[in-house]
């Protein structure tokens, strides 16, 4: 008895490892996808507002303010 409950508790601590890690991946996924949607915007946003400035001016000013 005493033999298999041992096998069954290393077994569990090795899962709740996996687990973990598994999370961790997915955190990381879901930073990097942040990443990439605030570059895209970040993106959109510099070209919509050369787009839509004409004067000089703003259109040096807002890449700093984004920046």
């Amino acid at each position: 008895m005493t033999t298999e409950n041992k096998k069954k508790a290393k077994k569990t601590k090795k899962t709740k490892k996996k687990k973990k890690m598994k999370k961790k991946k997915k955190k990381m996924m879901m930073m990097v996808m942040m990443m990439m949607m605030m570059m895209m915007m970040m993106m959109m946003m510099m070209m919509m507002m050369v787009g839509y400035d004409v004067d000089r001016n703003d259109v040096l000013m807002t890449p700093s303010i984004i920046l």
